[in-house]
């Protein structure tokens, strides 16, 4: 890879993000609850939601705004484009693409049709000596694997391949190289992916609405306890709910042992939220272990506990996270808010669950087989979902999210630490009640989350309620389950 070459993937990098961000409209994700914008996050002025993404994507990279490679969304379309996008890119950037293409040695057509008759037998023969756990020849059908596919492929499947088998391969300087110019764009990516895309704004909005909604009128705190608040994006719409009703917040993030992110940004960018809002609001991160014994003091402390109002706020695996987690913390944590609510006065609290991953489908699972084929179908599914909101002119931008935030979930190794977690029983039931009652997930949630929905590119995604209570809320795209939201607790009164 020469310098000329990662110029240009740069370069298309950066067009393509900026006309996404250009598209962005903030009246997709608006919405109203008793006439209030208190769930959309159109209102908010957190910088990480800025939706000028492309002036902020100018300075990371260095460029000047008047740069001559810049797409202009005035230009004459292919009607391929304007039909998903309304624009196109400029001639250098068409330039770009095609240096980059060749520069990465994309395969020829009829390497491309080759490979899509031996990706199917290389991929069974994989599962059969994971089965069988035949270590050596399982990596040996990796590395074939990774040499067959390519991350730029046209077929998701194979691009699928490919990321599942690249942690294996040492010394992939394509692979290597992709992953380091996504890395360079990641806060751009993150923004694009998340306001683009319905995974994470459909999990958050569902949450917030149902915690809006179970807010005690006398409770005089709000206790919100973050299983991973990453960027912190979920939590501007509650922020400015609780304004309105004159409660004081506590928001508390859980810090694990593993956790290499730096959380001193978000935490000071939602305290100037609430500033702004003029929310008395106190930010802190505990870890479990400091967690669990403060609330052990607070449950003691029974005249104060019938104030305050817990919410245990859970999100796993949605796509723009970008990171799994061990489904032992999961359980830990959400037992943990199970014991507190019962044990509060009249169950004075509420969990909201949202899971991106196909964990709890898979709980099943047989064999490695079973398994391997249940993730095989639910990430090809995200990835075809994902291609709908970046069709091909916006092919390199949807290589750089791919490589950030699907890649993570994908991979060999985090599947096989999955499979032994399922193995070894390390799993949460989210359909199981787990000792409280499901909190039935209204109609008007469900209306809200069909218009969010409705505005958005992906008209393939639909939203329904699920349930032996109602309490669940799924989003499918095609009739395959990517996101489902879980409430438990106490109906309001």
């Amino acid at each position: 890879m020469g310098s000329e070459a990662s110029k240009s993937i740069e370069n298309s990098f950066f067009n393509e993000f900026e006309v996404s961000s250009v598209y962005l409209s903030q009246d997709n994700f608006q919405y109203q609850v008793d006439g209030e914008d208190i769930l959309g996050i159109s209102s908010m002025e957190l910088d990480t939601l800025d939706p000028d993404l492309s002036t902020q994507f100018l300075n990371i990279l260095g460029y000047p705004e008047e740069s001559e490679e810049t797409f202009h969304p005035s230009q004459n379309l292919s009607s391929e484009a304007e039909d998903s996008w309304s624009c196109s890119p400029s001639t250098k950037s068409s330039e770009y693409s095609s240096l980059q293409l060749a520069s990465l040695n994309v395969p020829r057509e009829d390497m491309e049709m080759d490979t899509r008759v031996i990706l199917p037998h290389l991929l069974e023969a994989h599962v059969e000596a994971r089965d069988q756990n035949q270590i050596a020849l399982v990596e040996e059908i990796l590395r074939c694997i990774n040499q067959k596919t390519s991350p730029l492929a046209e077929d998701p499947l194979e691009r699928l391949a490919f990321h599942y088998s690249s942690q294996n391969i040492t010394g992939n300087l394509e692979a290597h190289f992709l992953q380091q110019e996504a890395s360079k764009n990641f806060d751009p990516a993150f923004r694009v992916f998340y306001q683009s895309t319905p995974y994470g704004r459909f999990a958050h909005f569902v949450a917030n609405s149902a915690i809006v909604e179970a807010i005690p009128e006398d409770s005089e705190a709000i206790h919100i306890i973050d299983f991973d608040m990453g960027e912190g994006v979920q939590w501007p719409p509650v922020i400015e709910a609780i304004s309105q009703q004159n409660k004081a917040l506590k928001l508390t993030s859980i810090k694990w042992e593993t956790e290499q992110q730096n959380s001193e940004e978000p935490k000071r960018n939602l305290s100037e939220y609430a500033r702004s809002c003029g929310l008395k609001t106190t930010i802190e991160e505990k870890s479990f272990e400091e967690l669990v014994t403060e609330l052990k003091k607070l449950n003691k402390r029974g005249g104060s506990a019938r104030r305050d109002f817990l919410i245990f706020n859970c999100m796993v695996g949605l796509p723009h996270m970008g990171r799994g987690r061990s489904r032992r913390s999961v359980t830990e944590y959400l037992n943990l808010g199970k014991n507190m609510i019962r044990k509060n006065t009249c169950n004075r609290g509420i969990i909201t669950f949202g899971d991106g991953e196909a964990d709890e489908k898979l709980r099943n699972s047989l064999n490695f087989r079973s398994f391997f084929d249940g993730n095989t179908m639910h990430y090809k599914a995200l990835m075809e979902s994902i291609e709908s909101n970046f069709p091909a002119c916006f092919s390199q931008a949807r290589t750089a999210i791919e490589f950030l935030f699907v890649e993570p979930y994908v991979s060999s190794v985090a599947w096989m630490k999955k499979w032994e977690e399922l193995r070894g029983n390390c799993h949460f039931q989210a359909g199981n009640g787990f000792g409280i009652n499901g909190r039935r997930l209204s109609e008007e949630i469900l209306m809200e989350a069909r218009e969010m929905l409705g505005g958005s590119r992906e008209a393939s995604c639909e939203a329904r309620i699920e349930g032996q209570n109602g309490n669940e809320m799924v989003l499918s795209w095609k009739g395959k389950q990517l996101v489902k939201v879980s409430t438990w607790g106490s109906q309001k009164v």
